[in-house]
């Protein structure tokens, strides 16, 4: 799958791409040259590593493309300056192992795998307005726009007995070490996919660089001397999607503001980032929830039937504008919302919703645009919520439901869990603008496997259909549930 080139980095922003193979020292300088610069750093090779680690885990064969595709789209990975979490696991010495070692070069070599985390490395660059990044493809895939490329090498001797000093505690051969890296140089080099580039066949503007011999220190200070006025170093470090400070605090509210509008804007690029960023998302979310459980005593009813990592879809029932809130108690994890596009007729109202992860769906008819970002929330290994009735409903009966969440849960291959919300019809019903103190109480259905692909890779229409049909009597129950629990009014004939 080809990658769309990551555009250059704007004047406010200071991307720093570190190449080489294994032994030639970029951990060690990109670590110092982002405390010096205040900048963030992603080791990708970690994220390699750390799929590899979870495909021998979990015995996923390793020639197998698709499997380990999807293996990497499932994992949550959490992996910045020296922190690297799998799933919520630290496995940062996990993935140093010699079995490691010996398997991730044949799992890198996989296109589709190197897709997906690209993706991910591509929208981590574009999070952190500073960042160093060190890995294999980084100058010519991942950030062909850095401000400066690197490349650092080191005679195979040489990284073969640092490689040796490393392992501490297990007696390793220096030689042995070589010879593995040499192996390892020579699988990285002839794959397919982002092979590790040659020193002859960098590009002009990159800085070639033999660290054999050198201090770190002397390496980071030729780098900083490259940069020159760019290496301005801010007061602390910046946070991700922050820009340079802003003095004042009008003109912070001013860009603040812009920037909101920006981001929830339903013409803007895609994918954009959470409203003002990871930090701002985790606080508007707590607030979110701190209210949930304030004022209406949010209760989830069976939790341990969510997922406990990758990809899904949340179909909820629709009976109050507050469902968008309140199924925040469902998961801590970070959720993304398919919402009406007449929302964003408010600009207050659009940004709130995109600070929150949501983005907009014309319903008058088929918006590809916005299947396509669902599909992208999906691949990104997230979790989607979408009202599969299309509108708020009244009364205890389901509306019929559109087939949209069926067929993104089919076309993604994620599953789908319905969930019944009983008292938010009382809470905010249709034409009230103050919100009462009622009770809520969320039910959680068993999830709904998507139907398998044909040989040809698609899935038919009418299983597409029967998913849908599943769906709806699953979410009519859990509907019921929720009801009975807040004490919702039975059904009237006007209902």
């Amino acid at each position: 799958m080809t990658q769309p080139a990551t555009p250059r980095p704007a004047p406010d922003r200071l991307v720093v791409a570190i190449d080489g193979p294994s032994g030639a020292g970029k951990s060690t300088v990109a670590a110092l040259l982002a405390a010096r610069l205040g900048a963030a750093r992603l080791d990708t090779g970690a994220m390699y590593r750390a799929v590899t680690l979870a495909a021998l885990r979990r015995g996923v064969p390793l020639d197998d493309e698709p499997a380990l595709a999807a293996l990497a789209r499932r994992l949550v990975l959490d992996v910045a300056d020296d922190r690297v979490l799998l799933d919520g696991q630290d496995v940062a010495a996990a993935i140093r192992s010699p079995e490691v070692d010996r398997a991730v070069s044949h799992v890198a070599a996989h296109p589709a795998v190197r897709a997906v985390l690209v993706d991910a490395q591509q929208r981590w660059i574009q999070d952190h307005p500073r960042a160093v990044v060190e890995g294999r493809d980084i100058g010519t895939v991942v950030a062909p726009g850095a401000d400066l490329k690197v490349y650092l090498t080191a005679p195979p001797a040489e990284r073969g007995r640092r490689r040796a000093a490393q392992r501490a505690g297990q007696a390793a051969d220096p030689a042995a070490e070589t010879a593995a890296l040499e192996a390892r140089d020579r699988l990285d080099a002839g794959r397919a996919a982002s092979p590790l580039p040659r020193p002859e066949d960098l590009a002009a503007d990159a800085v070639l660089l033999d660290t054999a011999g050198q201090s770190p220190d002397a390496i980071v200070d030729e780098l900083l001397a490259r940069l020159g006025p760019r290496r301005a170093t801010p007061s602390a470090p910046q946070s991700p999607v922050a820009s340079q400070p802003l003095p004042g605090i009008g003109a912070r509210a001013a860009r603040r503001l812009a920037d909101w509008r920006a981001r929830s804007d339903p013409r803007g690029p895609w994918p954009p980032e959470i409203g003002l960023g990871p930090r701002s998302y985790r606080a508007v979310r707590r607030l979110v929830r701190a209210i949930n459980r304030t004022a209406w005593r949010v209760t989830v009813h069976h939790p341990e039937r969510l997922p406990t990592s990758g990809p899904y879809i949340i179909a909820p029932a629709h009976r109050s504008f507050v469902d968008f809130f309140v199924v925040a108690e469902l998961t801590p994890r970070t959720l993304h919302y398919m919402a009406k596009a007449e929302l964003w007729r408010s600009r207050l109202l659009g940004a709130l919703i995109g600070v929150l992860g949501g983005f907009p769906v014309d319903r008058e008819g088929v918006d590809r645009q916005a299947m396509s970002r669902a599909e992208t929330v999906l691949a990104r290994g997230d979790v989607l919520v979408v009202f599969p009735e299309g509108r708020r409903i009244e009364g205890p009966q389901l509306a019929r439901l559109e087939e949209g969440v069926a067929f993104l849960a089919a076309r993604s291959q994620v599953p789908v869990v319905p969930v019944g919300v009983g008292g938010t019809h009382r809470v905010l019903p249709k034409g009230r603008w103050l919100p009462r103190l009622v009770p809520v109480h969320l039910v959680v259905g068993e999830p709904l496997a998507p139907p398998p692909r044909s040989e040809r890779g698609r899935v038919a229409r009418h299983q597409v259909h029967a998913l849908n049909e599943a769906l709806a009597a699953a979410l009519q129950a859990c509907l019921d549930e929720a009801r009975r629990l807040a004490g919702d009014d039975p059904p009237t004939s006007a209902s």
